[in-house]
């Protein structure tokens, strides 16, 4: 049989004439230590951009043949890379069996700038999952009695817009991370009435989430695509692609559920405990779909949500390096340009590739610390006045968030 490559060649495996008998995982010893369910928390990562081949492993009930499907459609319209496009089908499979579990992970799907497909992203997924309800401009009340009625995929574009300063529909959120999770409100009659908030949800918007939201996760950032890598529109979809493959998730789904909510995966230890939450359900699903499957969700496991990636978000890097800069400099003032110029001094450092593989700019510089609430202010040096960031606006986010 003809070897295909899964993680690159996922159109070939979904159209190919042997779709029926795809496909076995080759792994070199050092890999992995067993293609056994038992070993696959200690996937070794560090040759992760190996692609995986398939070969004759058996199709249990067609899900190998529709995850690859779902990959190549993801592919077709959306630029990201590998380990996304895994999370991203899994949890599209995942609203459709969501009963299985007692977990349902928030997709965040998250950018530094426009431009960069948070919108498309969201788009696609309304497409494939289960009763999607988009809103954007939507109360907290209005949400948790719709997903008490209708039990939807709740899918919010621009959380930066609608989250920031709305408490209570952050709360909503939170509380529907867990099956058993309820907001109380009390009728007309003054009695308390329990509602229950448990639904899988996908919010896409710019900048940082809101740390109790990311903290239940799984976090797609994305970037602006490259001019060479061309997609195809979604709005020139032809909607029986779509609505073909979600007969066929609807049906996989159903005939899984009880082998679903009985089996308990492995979780690579690289994770944090929350982030063993949210990846349970999918890696379950990952399991249920095949052996190749299982090995690729848990590497976009570790690579999306592993512990290093959370040791230093983008926005406290920046904090971290502008204090090591003020201390190093001795002043108390120092431009944009400059301080864009000693930051970038590092090459180790996001930023001098943080614009797409160019320089920060000031606006990028300028928005990553509006997340501490610090702005540049027109500064008199010498002989020019500039824009420049003053020690004193960054004192209190030092000690708040390094001390």
């Amino acid at each position: 049989m003809e070897e295909y490559e899964n993680e690159k060649g996922y159109q070939e495996i979904a159209h190919s004439p042997d779709e029926q008998n795809c496909s076995s995982v080759h792994l070199e010893p050092d890999q992995i230590e067993s293609q056994s369910a038992l070993h696959l928390s200690i996937i070794d990562v560090g040759s992760e951009k190996e692609d995986c081949k398939t070969d004759d492993l058996p199709v249990k009930d067609g899900g190998n043949q529709l995850y690859f499907l779902l990959l190549a459609l993801i592919d077709r319209f959306i630029s990201c890379d590998e380990h996304q496009k895994c999370a991203i089908a899994l949890w599209i499979i995942l609203t459709w069996c969501i009963n299985a579990f007692k977990i349902a992970p928030i997709l965040a799907i998250t950018a530094l700038t426009k431009g960069a497909g948070k919108t498309q992203v969201l788009t696609l997924i309304s497409k494939l999952c289960y009763e999607p309800l988009s809103a954007s401009n939507i109360t907290a009340a209005s949400l948790f009695r719709a997903i008490e009625k209708f039990k939807p995929t709740f899918l919010l574009d621009e959380f930066d817009t609608y989250l920031k300063q709305n408490e209570d529909m952050r709360g909503v959120i939170n509380a529907g991370f867990e099956s058993n999770g309820y907001v109380i409100r009390c009728d007309e009659d003054f009695t308390p009435v329990k509602f229950n908030v448990y639904c899988p949800k996908a919010l896409a918007g710019i900048g940082k989430l809101p740390e109790t939201i990311e903290d239940r996760s799984v976090v797609i950032q994305m970037c602006r695509k490259r001019t060479s890598d061309i997609k195809e529109k979604l709005r020139h979809a032809d909607n029986e692609d779509f609505d073909s493959l979600k007969d066929l998730i609807a049906n996989w789904a159903q005939e899984n559920l009880e082998a679903l909510s009985k089996a308990r995966p492995e979780i690579p230890s690289q994770l944090s405990d929350r982030k063993q939450d949210c990846w349970e359900s999918l890696l379950t699903i990952a399991d249920q779909l095949g052996a190749d499957v299982a090995i690729q969700a848990r590497r976009a496991a570790i690579a999306l949500s592993g512990k290093s990636n959370d040791e230093a978000p983008v926005f406290e890097e920046v904090l971290i390096a502008t204090k090591v800069i003020f201390e190093k400099r001795g002043v108390d003032k120092i431009s944009t340009a400059d301080l864009i110029k000693f930051l970038c001094e590092d090459d180790e450092a996001p930023w001098k590739y943080f614009n797409n593989g160019r320089v920060i700019t000031a606006r990028q510089l300028a928005k990553l610390l509006k997340e501490f609430d610090i702005t540049s202010k027109q500064t008199r040096f010498l002989n020019m006045t500039c824009k420049a960031y003053h020690l004193a606006d960054f004192e209190g986010s030092f000690a708040k968030y390094l001390e």
